[in-house]
């Protein structure tokens, strides 16, 4: 009775750790996959006036972040009167990409798709980082060639940090998406499974314990056999409460 406990304590650290390893993984700043602080929260106490007008001037702004971040608000109120100036933004090309993204984004939330063949471009580019955020904004908004392009570089990208892993965590917020939980549970356990990366596989596997069903069942029983103690403790918390239900 005393290993019995020891071992399901053991497991639940495992998966604590885990899920705060991912958590932690994560960069402060950049795309949809990642724990961002509201853009509102980054104009606070920069001078930036909110309202229509002062958000339409922040877009000029020295500082790319306070850009970046007007651009995220004016696209959350759907300002209809920032259109010109947020495509002036995407369409410069001195401008930052993540605030080229950020304006692409804007105009998206409010149903206007001339930032898409941009984002489209930047998904098949060599910054993994990028390439996840364009693809990350793209499938939000319903755009199926966004999510496949997060779901190809989940599985094929050459970075494991800002590509296979930015991919997996950002997979999981998909899964909500008519048609796309399939996929997504199919992608992370490819992932757990396969990937060579450890790092990666714990990512995949922090994001798996949140669906249920037989292909994760499968993943997670092989992960009993991987190399690092982290994943197989995960897995073992995962079967142990499927198991139960």
């Amino acid at each position: 009775m005393r290993n019995t406990v020891k071992r399901l304590v053991f497991a639940a650290a495992m998966l604590a750790l885990a899920v705060m390893w991912a958590d932690n993984r994560l960069r402060p700043l950049g795309g949809a996959g990642r724990r961002l602080p509201p853009p509102s929260e980054v104009l606070q106490g920069s001078g930036v006036e909110l309202t229509p007008a002062g958000l339409i001037a922040a877009l000029s702004n020295e500082n790319p972040f306070i850009r970046q971040a007007a651009a995220a608000v004016l696209g959350e109120r759907k300002i209809e009167s920032a259109k010109p100036a947020l495509i002036a933004r995407l369409r410069d090309k001195n401008e930052t990409t993540d605030t080229r993204i950020a304006a692409a984004g804007a105009l998206l939330d409010m149903g206007d798709t001339t930032g898409e063949p941009v984002l489209l471009d930047l998904t098949a580019g060599s910054d993994a980082r990028i390439a996840v955020d364009a693809a990350c904004v793209l499938a939000q908004h319903g755009n199926a060639a966004g999510f496949d392009a997060v779901v190809r570089i989940a599985k094929t990208s050459a970075d494991p940090v800002f590509g296979r892993q930015i991919a997996a965590h950002a997979l999981s917020t998909f899964a909500k998406f008519p048609g796309k939980r399939k996929a997504v549970v199919d992608t992370l356990s490819s992932l757990l499974v396969k990937d060579a990366d450890a790092d990666v596989r714990l990512v995949a596997a922090a994001e798996l314990m949140n669906f249920r069903g037989e292909e994760a069942d499968r993943a997670f029983a092989r992960a009993l056999h991987d190399s690092d103690p982290v994943i197989r403790g995960v897995a073992e918390v995962y079967l142990d409460r499927s198991s139960r239900k």
